[in-house]
């Protein structure tokens, strides 16, 4: 199975009778399957695990995770990193670790072990979670108890009435379906560390105490990009501001267009940077590197490297993407701090 694994390019496989050891204590299985899109094109496959029995993941019990390759995160943090930076933020809550995979004894590298969507807002006694896609498309990933058709009706009726109503009226509106200073300090955050690729990366699950819209992030394999997915030349076509990222999604192109959705948004984005602050953030770098040290240091976990997108890495090469990344965004958070100082009395006049 180990080498059928390394093997099969693109395909996703079912593997049957699949026997884990969690933590070196036996676990057993309900299902067991390689996932993802673009990773099933590498040697390193990702799984997604479903267990019987729970284990436990940041002090938290879980039955449901996903194994994550790691193979398009350059130097392994960045996915980590992110996850870290949001939880301060408030907007990430999904449990996750670095951890080593073993497939019949040999190391198969570095993985990322991460709470799935579903078991989380489930937890949460949560009955709807939807992915958005490109195009403005929603898609359901789990449903179950009362029908969803009405929170989808709700969702996808956005477009309509945004193009009859605007300021505090499009706000309220808005923020009646979508937990709107979620979603502002999310884009925030997607400017932040420069997100290349964030428009489809975006779950939605109905929150049970108001019954609207709340945010899962997902997939941080694309930071620190010097351009979003869509381009330059094609954000700037439809984004007249300067502190959105991309342009890719109808709901962002909304709240760049409408002067009150955006001064909301620039007060988001002041409470992000202020959580954020340069010591919170050299936190989060320290912390992913020393989480990162013994797997470096395992020349049998690191040798699997070779195999993945980026190529062989090491602790030399590890310190010194983190040393740069973290004065880059410092940096990055100065300047940013002056145009939305700026752009709000702007707007206020």
């Amino acid at each position: 199975m180990e080498s059928k694994l390394k093997e099969i390019s693109g395909k996703k496989l079912e593997i049957p009778s699949c026997e884990i050891a969690y933590n070196g204590v036996a676990v057993k299985t309900k299902s067991c399957k390689t996932r993802g899109n673009t990773t099933l094109y590498f040697k390193r496959k990702s799984f997604s695990i479903s267990l019987k029995d729970s284990v436990v993941l940041g002090e938290k019990a879980i039955k449901k995770f996903a194994l994550n390759n790691l193979a398009m995160d350059r130097n392994y943090y960045r996915n980590r990193l992110s996850f870290l930076l949001m939880e301060r933020i408030g907007i990430f809550h999904l449990k996750n670790n670095f951890a080593e995979l073993r497939i019949n004894g040999n190391s198969s590298g570095l993985y990322l072990t991460l709470q799935k969507p579903e078991e989380y807002i489930r937890s949460l006694g949560s009955t709807l979670l939807v992915r958005r896609e490109y195009g403005g498309r929603i898609t359901v990933e789990d449903s179950h108890g009362e029908n969803a058709k009405y929170p989808m009706k709700s969702l996808r009726k956005i477009r309509k009435f945004t193009k009859k109503i605007e300021g505090q009226q499009l706000y309220d509106s808005l923020n009646a379906i979508v937990h709107l200073d979620h979603y502002f300090q999310w884009l925030a955050f997607n400017y932040l560390i420069k997100n290349g690729d964030y428009t489809d990366e975006l779950f939605l699950y109905l929150t049970v105490d108001d019954h609207r819209f709340d945010i899962i992030p997902w997939d941080y394999d694309d930071i620190f990009m010097r351009q979003p997915h869509d381009g330059f030349k094609m954000r700037n076509q439809v984004l007249h501001n300067r502190l959105l990222f991309s342009g890719e999604a109808y709901f962002d192109i909304v709240i760049d267009s409408d002067k009150f959705l955006y001064l909301e948004y620039l007060r988001n984005f002041k409470q992000v940077l202020e959580i954020l602050n340069p010591d919170v953030l050299k936190d989060a770098f320290e912390k992913v590197y020393v989480e990162l040290y013994p797997y470096f240091a395992d020349q049998e976990v690191i040798v699997q490297s070779k195999s993945d997108h980026f190529g062989l890495t090491n602790l030399d090469i590890l310190k010194a993407d983190l040393q740069y990344q973290f004065q880059a965004t410092l940096n990055l958070r100065k300047s940013i701090e002056m145009v939305i100082a700026s752009e709000m009395e702007l707007l206020q006049e």
